[in-house]
């Protein structure tokens, strides 16, 4: 009886690996799939799969998915209403409007009603996992930062060492 060969360790790619090998593969001038394999520790056809969904990956990527995540399950009852939310989002964060999770929560079951999905609840879990698939970790913006008056600000500022005067240095 002949002895058969070790079967070969299944690998997990992070996304942010899949990208890595898409931009090796599509920078170099002739790559194969052997050097490609060789150089990532996996087998030709995983690098041919991640070769054909390489726009997915890209597009993952792009609309800043968790780059750690190694599994991605692409079907997603909400798709539609998922995507209007980030893009509510990211216009809500470009112009330094405080966003919370339960006005995201809010804002997502308006979307809800335009888009006439009537099984939608705007729950802390929906918020969880889109929090997780859009890698946002926490909501607070320096909004109040931004809408300060720079001129207000220097004019205490000149003003501070007239206010602790009076003080000793160790009190201030």
């Amino acid at each position: 009886m002949s002895e058969r060969p070790a079967k070969r360790r299944r690998v997990e790619l992070s996304l942010d690996d899949k990208v890595k090998i898409i931009n090796k593969y599509e920078s170099l001038p002739k790559p194969t799939l052997q050097s490609l394999s060789d150089s990532f520790g996996i087998g030709k056809s995983t690098v041919s799969d991640i070769i054909k969904k390489r726009d997915t990956y890209k597009s993952q990527y792009e609309n800043n998915a968790n780059v750690g995540k190694r599994r991605f399950n692409n079907a997603c009852k909400f798709d539609r209403l998922n995507e209007l939310v980030w893009q509510w989002f990211c216009q809500a964060r470009a112009k330094n409007i405080p966003v919370s999770g339960p006005i995201i929560e809010e804002k997502a079951s308006a979307f809800a009603k335009e888009l006439s999905i009537t099984d939608f609840k705007g729950s802390s879990g929906w918020l969880d996992r889109w929090k997780a698939r859009y890698s946002i970790k926490g909501f607070k913006v320096s909004g109040e930062s931004a809408g300060v008056d720079g001129a207000v600000v220097e004019n205490y500022r000149e003003r501070i060492p007239e206010i602790v005067g009076d003080y000793s240095p160790e009190d201030v």
